[in-house]
């Protein structure tokens, strides 16, 4: 995610998405961001990892299984987000969240089922939003969803050309 968030931010600017005139980013406050949302996702992940991953995805496949838990838990965020965002914000971040769920699922269930990977990852999520320019202000979900795509599929590929040669 960090590397997702990153690269989001400079196809905005390549792109001439708005961004803040003075970029700051609170170094300092990583550690104990890192901490909290790690502690923070361990309820959410013990839902969604530890309990839904491993039987929907077993029953319809990671992907599917990645789309009805992002869903859900796309849903599960649109009131906090509707006091702040527009509709077209709101709307690519429930995208998003099923997105960054069907890689979770994929991570969870070829990651030997460990539930320290979904909170690795839904860790990295919060902590990469929030050191993003301004504390997460200028996050455009669509970018990143594209990133992220990118991103996870290059993965597939890698590590489905590293099996065949092995």
């Amino acid at each position: 995610m960090p590397l997702v968030t990153l690269l989001s931010f400079f196809s905005m600017k390549l792109f001439s998405v708005p961004l803040p005139e003075e970029v700051v980013i609170p170094y300092k406050e990583i550690p104990i961001m890192t901490i909290l949302y790690f502690f923070g996702a361990i309820p959410e992940e013990l839902g969604w990892t530890a309990t839904l991953s491993a039987p929907l995805a077993k029953k319809f496949g990671p992907v599917l299984a990645g789309i009805m838990i992002g869903g859900v838990w796309g849903l599960w965020h649109i009131i906090p987000w509707s006091w702040a965002h527009p509709t077209g914000w709101i709307i690519g971040m429930c995208l998003l969240n099923i997105l960054m769920r069907i890689v979770m699922v994929y991570i969870y269930t070829n990651g030997h089922e460990s539930l320290f990977t979904g909170l690795v990852f839904h860790t990295m999520i919060n902590v990469s939003f929030g050191i993003f320019p301004n504390s997460g202000s200028h996050t455009n979900p669509w970018h990143v969803s594209v990133w992220l795509v990118v991103i996870f599929l290059s993965m597939i590929l890698l590590r489905k050309t590293s099996s065949r040669t092995a």
